[in-house]
């Protein structure tokens, strides 16, 4: 009843400020008002102040350590003088910040833990404006750019209303709609016209644009949705002009509000939350929310409408811009298990953002802020798991203008392929090109492999039990080769044509017989395949279609183009992302090889930074494109181009131009080194493309490894065969793209652990079979690892002998759940005895928590500097053979442990152990026991347990796959479950 009383007093408090600036009759009482509301914040947050629960540490950040450096090089990061135009600023030369928008910019209940405490304003960690402590602490805009200014001015500091001196810039209000934003520009003017330290014609100015969450929860309530739109259009056209009339030197971030489906999908872990929910937002949760789809509907058009406002030639000069920052869009909201949203990114009323949140929103806006327009990325990551910084080569914030230079390249460049491909006729150069033998011979046969059994009679649930006539989709991404550059030519200017319609991986022009791609092979068992390239084009032509592969692209590119995929695959009609299977193909890296090893002397760092960059399309588009398919084809080893025999002068000159890292003068000396960093290149492929994170039941990767030995076939007089190549003599010809595609296609069909390493003879094609008649993935290979069963080499739980059985984890990614404080543990399990250690954390730090049975009580032990801290759970019996769940808590020196959702038990004593950990000892996590487990542990467990564990999970967000990903494991059996 507490909770409904807390909850009535705050929402009479927000419908109180929805119109605080329209002129009623309630203006007189406006100042008595503002003094009762100011009362109460601080009131509030003085109760908060006093209320040190452990659960509000869940809604903030983790801290970054001191030794942890900042992301970005912040040295040149402001111009010398002041830049002329804002479409040459760099991050250091804004002198103030400032934002418009409602509670979400006012940064409502971002450490809330109740309801009463949501009535706060957290201005001072607000994503777009709040400047309270540092990026460390806090990851908010403005604590991002004081890292390249520290001058800035204008960003909150504190817990404050709008009318509160430490506000500064945040003019944002609670409940503010699209018409009161108006009313907030022009009190933002008059602000930093009154404010001293603000030079207003000399400053650049940031300020972000955030609105449209409450016109969405209002918006069932409105007679014209069609009348509302154009209001909305008009009162941002005021607003920013408003802004450019009064404000020059400002470059405006309009970001796009989310689409509020994200959240009515998404269950909440708190039954209250419903109750909340309706309240705030009657139109989607409550009594009003029959018509959501009609709602939807709004929520599209108002984005659209917003991307068109903020694209107007109107507001884009030299002294103001707009730019459109979209990271919301098909945003992917954090979830504890599939569906639930995960509570530790909410507030207390389940609605606005948590301090996390924000966090995450902020790193989200600053990677939009350092993206290209047009080429900006949505749908969300993980805090500091993307973190754009500018570069020598693009050291400044993207806006329309600085992107058009690249526009008028691109139109330079397609005028030029139109022109040259205007004068090339395919016809009349495969006629030249036979008789040099450079494309493949035509095939009688109709098709390459028995047609029956190879599409399933209903749509599969599982990506491992594909057939290739289930595939509906398919796309390219990569380099010249995927481009397909120079298959057709018959002269060195003709190698910059593209032929994407015949290229190897996403070429669907013709069929198999006369041009063997990919594509062309899987229409066999599905005519209805979609996604192919058709002509010969570039990558912004339609033909090109889902082929997105770029000339001279590197790994850097491919974040952009898995980006453009998926766009591409959202806006096309013929694709339906939900249900249709899809195939993805890609492979970078030969470029990465020719133009950039030789001139950066760390190795290291570029292996470093290629795996991050694999990391991230990988799960790009785990998150966009549910039931696909990825191969990753690793790329080939160039030392086969340095071993080529019988060069002609113009094969040596195409080399030195356009692999100068392995055929200069300068260079030559360091080829054996070079040889090396690829061979470590193509390992990180093929480890990433196995990683467990990437295999689930609608998404997984599987490595195409052909290429990792790859040769070029001889002539019969033993010199390099180069009717396999283009007329450069690098890029191939379509005979040498036929025999890819064809190795491509049977490794596909090659179960893995089995598949081949080097390329195939032409037309040596294999087939899907009655016995195995899907596309290989880890799953379903036949060959399955010790201890997996049946066709898709499932595998029940471990299971543990109690002597010198374990399984051991100490990858990255666990090292950095187990230093977390607070560290939340969940766990499944099954014992038949009374004694034995269940889990062992040492997160190398010289402590450790144990968690074991002794004498059948369970027993949680942990050290905090130097004392050994133990709860004791003995009220229920888990030593019975059956499944238990124990959910164990430690946070500093306190602990909490659940058994079956039973009653918590909580820290009830302290020893001095009888040794302390070593640093680096045991470093890791050891489920089942440990090797040596009485000396391992000092005598605290004489062995591990017998029986099993089923689901482990830490910090309610990382499901640890319990075999896949184990790095050790001795002595573990399968569970029969």
């Amino acid at each position: 009843m507490k909770t409904v009383r807390s909850y009535f007093l705050l929402f009479v408090l927000c419908c109180g400020t929805a119109g605080q600036t329209g002129r009623t009759f309630l203006e007189e009482f406006l100042g008595p008002y503002r003094v009762a509301r100011r009362f109460l914040m601080e009131v509030q947050l003085q109760s908060k102040q006093n209320n040190k629960s452990p659960y509000r540490k869940n809604q903030i950040q983790r801290q970054v350590p001191d030794s942890v450096p900042f992301p970005c090089d912040v040295r040149n990061a402001r111009s010398l003088s002041k830049p002329l135009s804002v479409h040459q600023l760099k991050p250091g030369d804004i002198d103030v910040i400032a934002a418009l928008g409602d509670s979400l910019t006012a940064g409502v209940g971002a450490t809330a833990i109740n309801v009463l405490e949501v009535l706060l304003e957290e201005r001072g960690k607000s994503f777009p404006i709040g400047g309270e402590g540092n990026w460390r602490q806090y990851l908010t805009l403005p604590n991002i750019l004081k890292m390249f200014n520290s001058n800035l001015i204008g960003y909150a500091v504190k817990t404050s209303l709008t009318i509160q001196e430490e506000s500064q810039f945040n003019v944002a209000e609670i409940n503010a709609i699209s018409s009161d934003i108006p009313y907030m520009a022009r009190e933002l003017v008059k602000r930093m016209k009154s404010t001293k330290c603000v030079n207003i014609n000399e400053d650049w100015k940031m300020i972000t644009i955030f609105i449209g969450a409450n016109n969405f929860c209002d918006a069932c309530y409105l007679e014209d949705m069609t009348a509302a739109l154009e209001q909305h259009r008009k009162d941002m056209i005021e607003v920013l002009r408003i802004l450019r009339d009064n404000l020059p030197r400002t470059i405006v971030n309009f970001v796009l509000p989310p689409h509020l489906k994200i959240i009515v999908e998404l269950k909440t872990e708190n039954p209250a939350c419903s109750f909340i929910r309706a309240g705030l937002c009657s139109c989607l949760f409550g009594h009003r929310s029959t018509q959501k789809q009609v709602l939807y509907e709004f929520m599209d058009k108002w984005l659209k409408l917003d991307m068109e406002i903020g694209n107007i030639d109107e507001f884009d000069t030299d002294d103001f811009t707009v730019v459109v920052q979209p990271f919301l869009l098909n945003y992917n909201f954090p979830t504890s298990a599939p569906g639930v949203a995960d509570s530790q990114y909410l507030s207390a009323d389940c609605f606005h953002f948590s301090q996390k949140a924000h966090a995450r929103v902020a790193n989200d806006l600053w990677n939009n802020i350092m993206e290209p327009v047009g080429n900006k990325s949505f749908g969300g990551n993980r805090v500091f798991e993307k973190f754009n910084c500018p570069s020598d080569k693009r050291p400044y914030i993207f806006t329309r203008q600085l992107d058009s230079l690249i526009g008028n390249f691109r139109h330079f460049r397609m005028e030029a392929f139109n022109l040259l491909n205007e004068t090339v006729s395919d016809e009349q150069n495969l006629r030249l090109l036979k008789q040099s033998g450079k494309v493949q011979r035509f095939v009688r046969k109709k098709t390459p492999c028995p047609l029956n059994n190879t599409k399933s009679a209903q749509t599969p649930e599982s990506v491992h039990k594909l057939r290739p006539g289930d595939i509906d989709v398919i796309a390219g991404i990569g380099d010249s080769l995927t481009a397909g550059v120079g298959l057709l030519a018959t002269n060195v200017m003709h190698v910059s044509l593209e032929h994407r319609g015949i290229a190897v991986t996403a070429g669907g022009k013709g069929s198999w017989r006369k041009y063997l791609t990919l594509p062309n092979m899987l229409k066999n068992f599905n005519p209805n395949l979609t996604g192919y390239a058709t002509e010969t084009s570039l990558t912004l032509h339609n033909e090109s279609h889902l082929n997105v592969g770029e000339t001279a692209s590197m790994s850097e590119d491919m974040p952009y183009m898995t980006r453009v995929v998926i766009k591409r695959m959202m806006e096309d009609d013929r694709i339906d992302i939900k249900k249709h299977w899809k195939m993805v193909t890609f492979m970078i890296g030969p470029n990465d090889f020719c133009s950039q090893i030789c001139f950066e002397n760390d190795f290291q760092k570029i292996l470093d930074k290629h795996r991050k960059e694999l990391r991230q399309v990988l799960a790009t588009l785990k998150q966009n494109l549910p039931r696909t398919i990825v191969n990753l084809i690793p790329p080939p080893n160039l030392k086969f181009l340095i071993d080529m025999t019988g060069k002609s002068m113009v094969c040596h000159m195409q080399h030195l131009m356009e692999c100068p890292c392995l055929f200069g003068p300068v260079t030559k000396n360091n080829q054996e080194s070079y040889v090396r960093l690829m061979k470590l290149w193509q390992k990180i492929d093929v480890e990433l493309g196995e990683d467990p994170e990437f295999d689930t039941d609608d998404f997984t990767v599987v490595v195409q490894p052909f290429t990792l030995e790859f040769f070029t076939p001889n002539t019969t007089e033993g010199t390099t065969d180069y009717t396999y190549f283009s007329e450069d003599c690098f890029h191939l010809s379509q005979k040498g793209n036929a025999r890819i595609a064809n190795s491509l296609w049977n490794n596909i069909m090659e179960p893995v652990g089995m598949k081949s390493r080097k390329p195939v003879e032409l037309f040596n094609i294999k087939c899907p079979s009655q016995q195995y008649p899907f596309i290989f993935t880890r799953r379903n290979s036949v060959r399955c690892k010790p201890g997996y069963r049946d066709q898709l080499c499932a595998r029940g739980p471990p299971s543990f002998r109690g002597t010198d059985s374990y399984l051991h984890y100490n990858e990255p990614f666990t090292l950095e759940a187990l230093n977390s404080d607070p560290l939340d543990v969940n766990v499944r399990f099954k014992v038949s005895s009374e004694t034995g250690l269940l889990l062992w954390m040492n997160s190398g730090y010289g402590e450790f928590l144990s968690l074991g049975l002794e004498e059948g009580a369970l027993v949680l032990r942990f050290t905090v500097r130097g004392e050994e801290v133990v709860v004791v759970h003995n009220s229920t019996t888990v030593h019975d053979n059956l499944w238990h769940r124990v959910k164990a808590v430690r946070d500093g020196s306190s602990a909490v442990l659940i058994v079956d959702n039973g009653p918590a038990m909580t820290r009830q004593s302290v020893e001095i152990p009888p040794m302390s950990i070593s640093l680096g000892e045991n470093e890791g996590l050891y489920v089942g026991g440990m090797p040596n487990t009485s000396l391992q542990s000092f005598t605290r467990y004489k062995h591990g347990i017998k029986g099993c564990v089923a689901d482990l999970v830490l910090n309610t967000d990382y499901r640890l796959q319990v075999i896949n990903h184990s790095e050790v494991g001795h002595n573990v059996g399968e569970c029969e479950v």
